[in-house]
């Protein structure tokens, strides 16, 4: 008799999970909210309808379960702000809050912009948030997507990060947005100190777990100490825009009385936090001068373990890039990848007459203490220095010897881009195109980026001398593909085993010790650079042997 009651409450329990989805869909609704009543009179006793809308979103917050979907209509928001109560469920019962048919929806000076405690599933789509004292705040929350919003901050900042991923945020996704215009300066005990970012992601004074999240073709502009901070692992930026140039008053008068500072930085006070991020397929350009020192690189890393490829560095005060070990900071830059990116013009320093960093990347030890690492093994590879200031990389009491310095195009003339015409516009990417022309000596000049080390017959196993250059996607992107030498075929990296050097693949091959291992490539060898050169096919030739009809 147990056993009956305990197989038909097994039989009720799967009829139960297997209606919930059912009953998500059969629930999910489509509500309106209209604060001006554009399209009927609103007030938050009606049901919600196109023609009867609420009237705030503190209603919308209130009533919205999993599946639904609440559209706002045009109209500038000032009372409340987006915080529902409750959280979706799956992909596919998320709670949406979006902007009605391209309408104009501006949140504006509202205590935050979107504020997410423990909450999951939550979209955001299409909506303007103006001077709010804090944007977008996800704490302990995963799963949600912030899409085609903006959040600019002319005002000024009100506190440290306009916008904040933290408290083990994981696995959100932030895609075609602006975050702008948020910094000052500030003046802090005889000295001018820079303040506030846009964006910053995990917490670089305790471990946060904030991993696994996508920023990707967003625009960031104008920020403070910085714009973005990435200070968790294994978080994916991508095909986003940077830029921050001299943009806020300063005391900085020999250049104007404007000040900016870094594009992107990657820290963290604790050991081994902060790794295998990848920062790829960017644009990071135009790092300014903040007002408590004297030059800002584009990127600054300060840990380990991460990829940083195909991006294009230029017109950066300092250093394109710039890997560092500071003092405070237990951590250092070791063992990360820098491979297929292009850094031109960095270095035209407005006020500092340094040389050291009058360079593209630059590798420094700020701090001579037992205590603190060395800096070693940086993987420098197949990028592309042209016509930065004095030096393609400089080595500031780090030893080049400890590096995998390789396949690099240094100063060695005309690297034969599209088109360099400029003159550089920070609000214009289209400026520049840095794709190589057929006749480009840098094409088929790189190397591969690891090798095997044993052979393998029709095995999905393959052990190379460094793994790290890779990643399995690790649940946020596609997984990498790679290419070995001499096979025109490519496979998909499904699992990667970093302290073995195994990469597991999605189809079996076949390979000899010592083979080149590469992303894909066109040609002999990959290319430098941040483009592989893709010859255009050629167009099949005119039949000879075609007979033209008479008339």
């Amino acid at each position: 008799m147990n056993g009956l009651r305990a197989r038909n409450a097994r039989r009720l329990l799967a009829i139960s999970l297997a209606a919930c989805p059912l009953s998500a869909a059969v629930r999910a609704a489509t509500y309106y909210v209209d604060t001006d009543s554009v399209g009927g009179a609103c007030s938050d006793s009606n049901p919600g309808t196109l023609s009867q809308p609420w009237r705030t979103l503190a209603k919308a917050n209130a009533a919205l379960v999993p599946g639904d979907t609440v559209r706002i209509r045009a109209g500038v928001y000032t009372n409340d702000y987006i915080r529902p109560a409750g959280s979706g469920t799956s992909e596919t019962a998320r709670i949406a809050y979006r902007a009605h048919d391209g309408e104009t929806v501006t949140l504006r000076q509202t205590a935050y912009a979107v504020r997410l405690d423990s909450k999951s599933y939550i979209t955001v789509a299409g909506i303007r948030f103006s001077d709010c004292p804090r944007n977008l705040y996800l704490s302990a929350s995963h799963h949600n997507a912030i899409e085609f919003c903006r959040f600019d901050n002319p005002a000024g900042p009100a506190t440290w990060a306009g916008s904040r991923l933290y408290s083990g945020s994981q696995s959100n996704r932030i895609v075609n947005c602006t975050f702008s215009r948020y910094g000052s300066e500030t003046y802090y005990s005889d000295s001018y100190q820079d303040y506030g970012c846009n964006l910053d992601i995990g917490s670089d004074a305790s471990v946060d777990p904030s991993d696994y999240n996508l920023i990707a073709s967003n625009t960031f502009f104008h920020g403070g100490h910085h714009i973005l901070g990435v200070y968790a692992n294994r978080n994916v930026v991508r095909h986003n825009t940077f830029h921050n140039e001299e943009w806020y008053p300063c005391h900085r008068t020999d250049i104007g009385g404007l000040c900016g500072n870094r594009c992107v930085i990657l820290n963290s006070s604790q050991p081994d936090n902060n790794i295998r991020n990848i920062i790829e397929n960017n644009a990071i350009v135009f790092s300014g001068v903040p007002p408590d020192q004297v030059s800002s690189a584009g990127l600054s890393v300060r840990t380990r373990y991460n990829i940083v490829r195909r991006n294009i560095f230029y017109d950066c005060d300092g250093a394109g890039l710039a890997l560092s070990v500071d003092s405070g900071n237990l951590n250092d830059a070791s063992e990360n990848y820098i491979y297929h990116n292009v850094f031109y013009k960095n270095g035209y320093l407005l006020l500092d007459d340094w040389n050291p960093r009058k360079c593209g990347l630059m590798l420094a030890r700020w701090v001579n203490d037992p205590a603190y690492n060395a800096m070693t093994h940086v993987a420098i590879k197949n990028n592309i220095f042209h016509d930065n200031q004095l030096y393609a990389v400089y080595y500031y009491y780090v030893d080049p010897a400890e590096q995998f310095a390789t396949n690099n195009w240094e100063h060695a003339g005309d690297p034969r881009f599209i088109d360099l015409e400029g003159p550089a516009d920070p609000f214009d990417f289209g400026v520049f195109d840095f794709h190589l022309q057929p006749d480009s000596p840098c094409i088929d000049n790189g190397g591969f980026l690891t090798r095997t080390t044993g052979a393998g017959t029709n095995s999905a196993i393959l052990r190379v001398e460094n793994a790290g250059y890779f990643t399995d996607g690790m649940g946020v992107i596609e997984a990498d593909r790679i290419q070995l030498e001499g096979q025109p075929q490519t496979a998909a990296v499904v699992a990667i085993d970093y302290a073995a050097n195994t990469l597991t693949l999605d189809a079996p091959r076949s390979w000899s010790t010592g083979i080149g291992v590469s992303l894909p490539y066109a040609g002999a060898r990959p290319d430098q650079g941040a483009y592989e050169y893709t010859p255009a096919p050629a167009m099949p030739a005119r039949p000879t042997n075609l007979r033209v009809r008479q008339n």
